[in-house]
Formats: structure tokens, C-alpha cells, sequence
């Protein structure tokens, strides 16, 4: 009876040990996927990742939520995005926030959006820019959150150093 009790708590310590495992095989796995900036296609290779792990743990990982209302800034809208994708080892996710742009920055957003899986766009109707912030923090699904203009652009270690 001693005997099978340490077997079955063996068994138990095993399933527990593979689980971590595999779960943080898969964590760096998709990290990899998000930091590499693969697109749509190559991470439906690892929907596995997204199908075993528990939301709560994806929403763990992504550290950083940067909100950027948009309106009218299609000139300088490029540089901007360019500048936060540039952004290495950290995982964030970039929230588009169109305010009801009349030039292209609407369009700007979406070509992003369809092009690396951490942007995310939405437009909404014109409010204003607190308006358009509210909406990023209802969205976001970060720890951290930070708000960027859409006219101005960050350091390549922006990410970084705000995290020390």
C-alpha cells in the first residue's frame, strides 16, 4: 500500500513536471513568434501554443499595451509605427486608435494591422484624443500601458528602458 502511494505521488510529480514543461517550451515558443514579428500564416503553424496554454498566461506575457490615437497624421504616422515595431525582446501589443481621421492615417492603421499580428486597429467616431485614449484602455491587455502620440516616435530601447 506504501508502495503504491509513492508511485501514485511519483505519477503525479511527473504530470506536474511535464506540464511546466511543456508550458514553458510553448511560452518561449511564442515569444519567439511575437518578438520575430512573424506574420498571421507562421504562427497558425503554432496554434497548438494558443489551444493548450490558458488565456491568462498569453495575457501574462504581454507586458506592454502602447495606445497611439490617430487623427489626421497620415505624414507622420509611418515613422511613428516604425519606430515602436523596431522595438526588440519585449512583448507588447500596439493599439491603432483612428479617431475618425479624414486623410489616410485610417488606412495607414489597417495596412499595419494586417501586416504584424501585435498591431491592433479600431476606428471609432471623432471625440477627441481623451476619447481615443479611454477606448485603448478598455482594449488594452497589457501590465503596462503607455501612450504615444501619433506625430512623434520613440527610441529603438524605448521599451526597454521604460521596463528597469
Amino acid at each position: 500500500d506504501e508502495a503504491k502511494q509513492k508511485l501514485d505521488h511519483r505519477k503525479k510529480w511527473y504530470w506536474k513536471l511535464s506540464k511546466w514543461i511543456w508550458v514553458h517550451i510553448g511560452l518561449q515558443k511564442l515569444k519567439k513568434c511575437i518578438t520575430t514579428n512573424l506574420n498571421r500564416k507562421a504562427l497558425h503553424n503554432y496554434w497548438h501554443l494558443f489551444y493548450v496554454l490558458p488565456t491568462y498566461i498569453i495575457k501574462a506575457m504581454l507586458l506592454h499595451s502602447i495606445i497611439i490615437p490617430v487623427y489626421n497624421t497620415s505624414q507622420y504616422l509611418k515613422e511613428c509605427i516604425e519606430s515602436i515595431l523596431c522595438q526588440n525582446d519585449i512583448l507588447f501589443e500596439l493599439l491603432l486608435i483612428d479617431d475618425g481621421s479624414t486623410d489616410d492615417s485610417g488606412k495607414i492603421c489597417n495596412e499595419y494591422s494586417q501586416k504584424d499580428t501585435r498591431v491592433k486597429c479600431f476606428h471609432i467616431l471623432n471625440g477627441g484624443v481623451s476619447k481615443a485614449r479611454n477606448y485603448g484602455l478598455s482594449k488594452a491587455k497589457g501590465q503596462y500601458v503607455s501612450f504615444i502620440d501619433s506625430d512623434d516616435f520613440v527610441a529603438s530601447n524605448y521599451l526597454k528602458s521604460s521596463k528597469t
